[in-house]
């Protein structure tokens, strides 16, 4: 029994949203002024007007528009289930909701439409309607159906930016709204005559003193719910709330926070486990002014609680729901740690503006492969926040991408995430495809990852072999044929279009390659470049730029081989324009293979994907290439590649008059590189 769903109409930065699966514990995600804090001040302005309080309403959405809604959907299985139960059933307050509720023959009897058909009370839907002229409207006519509501599920905030740090008062009202006691059978007069048989040992002179105090001034009586405070205050120590030990004011203000939203939660949950009473509450950043690694504390401290109230003093297990808790959060940590701990008692919804209009989407954050919790960390927790997820193999990528001279050139590349994917259970099961979050993205992926070769029995011969790399890299017989299927039922210009590149890629299957003598090559070099075109055009579709051969080979190839000769001169002090004198009119090795060699020097791999170390000849042309230039074989993260990236950006921006220029001149060296970059957008 709770909060089902919300839903919100021409209010705010909202035109339609709805929130429907609203779990234990539900995570509102996304990035700044997006409207996240906006769900809060609906929510709250919901409960004002349930209180009778003078409040003025959140601006429409549209101004074309007449009004706006509020819609909470309410479950009152439970409550229905205590009502008519024999328990129930001598209470009179649960009489009192019966009678509001669930008597649906007073209804009939009420009601002049006889043919309507009646919810027997499982789900409740309260209706806020605001008017453009500030009025408003509610769906529910009756006032003490709507006070029941409010009584059933109250509603509590916290929002950590404007947290009084050092009065926690506010925890009082939580801790009445949640439980309600008879004080009907106290009066005044027995509460003095206890005080004067424990205090003056039977005499009256407590009475008389408060009798003066009384006839000397005027005061407003208390509330029933003021009432039971001073009675739960008391009843206690004292009513001033400690800070890890000490008074809130000798705390900083972090850990202020830390402690106050903790007590709220252990409050609100510890209270309620014997109640019928099911709150809500909702908490706005409860990151600000935290350690990381205490905003995971929260989480984990909130989840020892879930765990240690399910069972009771005898250690029985307890079946009372637990209160609904929102957070609206920017953390990846309390995400991370949410998804971990909670499992399938959460849920996380992604946050979004389009053209000024806050959208929600809910995403895929339950997982049954363990696997994949145990290896989600901060990592995967931040793409949930992404503007623009791409994800690349290694530390290479990641290396290219995150250089300073590269992302001055494209300034796009400072508002996106790089993630190394290296992993295919993380990366099939993090990318937004698969969590249904609204973020663009981007997969590069090697040519190997799409095919390799295998040796024959010939030694100038190699035979292709499409590979099974992941499910968005899957060039099997049987994944193609079964694209194929889909795409014949078709009758559309692009799917016939994608039935002839399937049968041309097909036609490679087990196609054999005839290599040249210096085994980085081959010799129908224009059947090869032909299959790398259908490979990169069959997954574009999918969000995925297959490169022609490796990241090393977007660095070093005949574009730009110019200018990584003058970095290996000038940088690395190494004799390349000697070496490229001395091969001139050699038959055993020319300039195109040397280009081969030198990717494979640094770490990168040849067309063929050979290992040239393990064949004699092809060492040899490698050893006298490394023994000419005094260079050494690199490993993937000894930064070459920032050296060479930065070195080739400013050796363009000396020769270039402009940007433009420069720009120009980058994506003519290297073309890969830049047509990865502008498929890069922000929304």
């Amino acid at each position: 029994m709770s909060i089902k769903s919300i839903s919100i109409k021409n209010i705010l930065s909202f035109d339609i949203i709805e929130i429907k699966d609203i779990k234990d514990l539900t995570c509102i995600i996304g990035r700044n002024n997006v409207g996240k804090s906006n769900l809060l001040k609906v929510i709250s302005f919901f409960y004002s007007q349930l209180e009778n309080k003078r409040e003025l309403p959140p601006e429409l959405f549209s101004n074309y528009g007449m009004q706006g809604e509020i819609e909470i959907t309410y479950d009152l299985s439970r409550i229905r289930r205590i009502v008519l139960s024999s328990t129930g059933k001598k209470n009179k307050f649960f009489n009192h909701i019966y009678n509001s509720f669930f008597d649906i023959f007073r209804e009939l009897l009420n009601d002049d439409n006889s043919s309507k058909t009646y919810d027997v009370g499982e789900e409740y839907k309260l209706q806020l309607i605001v008017n453009k002229n500030g009025s408003i409207e509610w769906s529910e006519k009756e006032s003490e159906r709507r006070s029941i509501i409010n009584y059933l599920f109250p509603f509590f905030e916290v929002d950590a930016r404007h947290l009084n740090l050092h009065d926690w008062d506010k925890l009082w009202e939580l801790i009445i709204k949640i439980k309600s006691f008879k004080l009907s059978g106290i009066s005044h007069n027995t509460i003095r005559d206890f005080y004067d048989e424990q205090i003056t040992q039977g005499s009256d002179e407590f009475s008389q003193f408060i009798a003066l105090i009384e006839n000397s001034i005027n005061i407003k009586k208390y509330t029933h719910k003021e009432k039971l405070l001073s009675l739960i205050k008391a009843s206690l120590p004292g009513d001033t709330f400690y800070s890890s030990g000490s008074l809130t004011i000798k705390q900083s203000d972090g850990t202020n926070s830390f402690n106050y939203i903790d007590t709220a939660l252990k409050l609100l949950i510890t209270l309620t486990r014997r109640e019928y009473i099911s709150p809500i509450i909702f908490i706005d950043e409860p990151e600000v002014g935290l350690h990381p690694k205490k905003s995971e504390q929260l989480i984990n401290n909130l989840h020892a609680t879930v765990q240690k109230s399910k069972k009771n003093t005898n250690n029985r297990p307890v079946n009372t729901p637990l209160p609904k808790i929102i957070l609206s959060t920017h953390s990846p940590n309390i995400v991370k740690e949410t998804i971990r701990k909670f499992k399938d008692k959460q849920s996380i919804y992604n946050m979004n503006n389009f053209d000024g209009s806050s959208k929600v989407f809910k995403l895929k954050s339950t997982y049954e492969n363990n696997q994949f919790l145990t290896k989600f960390s901060d990592n995967e927790a931040r793409l949930f926040f992404s503007n623009f997820i791409l994800f690349v193999e290694g530390a290479t990528e990641e290396e290219l991408f995150a250089n300073e001279a590269l992302q001055k050139l494209y300034p796009v590349l400072q508002y996106i995430d790089v993630y190394q994917c290296a992993d295919n259970v993380i990366s099939e099961t993090i990318n937004p495809s698969c969590t249904n979050a609204s973020i663009p993205y981007l997969f590069v992926y090697d040519i190997d990852k799409a095919f390799s070769f295998k040796k024959t029995n010939k030694f100038n011969q190699l035979q292709i072999d499409l590979k099974n790399t992941s499910s968005i890299m899957n060039f099997s017989q049987q994944a193609l044929s079964t694209d194929r299927l889909y795409y014949k039922k078709g009758y559309s210009l692009e799917h016939k279009k994608m039935v002839e590149l399937i049968d041309k890629i097909n036609n490679y299957h087990e196609r054999f390659f005839r290599i040249r003598s210096n085994l980085v090559d081959f010799k129908e070099r224009s059947s090869f470049q032909t299959l790398q075109s259908l490979i990169r055009q069959y997954v574009k579709g999918r969000n995925v730029n297959v490169l022609f051969n490796t990241t090393e080979g977007a660095l070093i190839n005949i574009e730009s081989k110019e200018l990584f000769y003058r970095w290996l001169f000038e940088i690395e002090g190494c004799d390349i324009y000697t070496l490229l004198n001395k091969i001139k009119g050699r038959n055993i090795i020319n300039e195109d293979m040397l280009i081969h060699y030198l990717r494979v020097i640094m770490n990168g791999k040849p067309d063929t994907q050979i290992n040239i170390n393990k064949y004699q000849r092809a060492k040899r042309i490698k050893d006298f290439i490394v023994n000419n230039l005094q260079l050494s074989s690199r490993k993937k993260t000894s930064g070459w590649v920032t050296s060479f990236l930065t070195f080739a950006i400013e050796t363009l921006r000396r020769r270039c008059a402009s940007d433009s220029e420069v720009l120009h001149e980058f994506t003519r060296h290297f073309p890969e590189i830049d047509g990865i970059i502008r498929n890069v957008y922000i929304r």
